[in-house]
């Protein structure tokens, strides 16, 4: 690997292009792709456990009556639909604080 790392340097002036150094590193752009979509997953595994349980913690906090006029509980539904959208259909993770 050192090898490759001096080859890669020899090929540029200056620093190698961070894509080329992370390809390298990997064992391939293939490799690497594999590994950001684990990553991703991963992230959007943990994002849509966090928000079920902060659902599950607000409702815990309300009676039924005060369920429906909840802004807060409203915003981490929608937040929860959001992420579970983005981990079944593999759609552009958003911003966490909106749009």
């Amino acid at each position: 690997m050192v090898d490759l790392l001096g080859d890669l340097h020899c090929r540029y002036d200056g620093a190698p292009p961070w894509r080329a150094r992370q390809e390298m590193v990997a064992g391939g752009p293939a490799l690497l792709e594999t590994i950001r979509a684990d990553a991703r997953q991963r992230l959007l595994r943990d994002q849509c456990a966090k928000a079920r349980l902060a659902v599950a913690r607000r409702r815990a906090m309300l009676t039924g009556r005060h369920c429906r006029r909840d802004r807060w509980l409203a915003r981490l539904v929608a937040d929860l639909a959001r992420v579970r959208a983005d981990a079944v259909g593999g759609g552009a993770l958003a911003d966490s604080h909106g749009s």
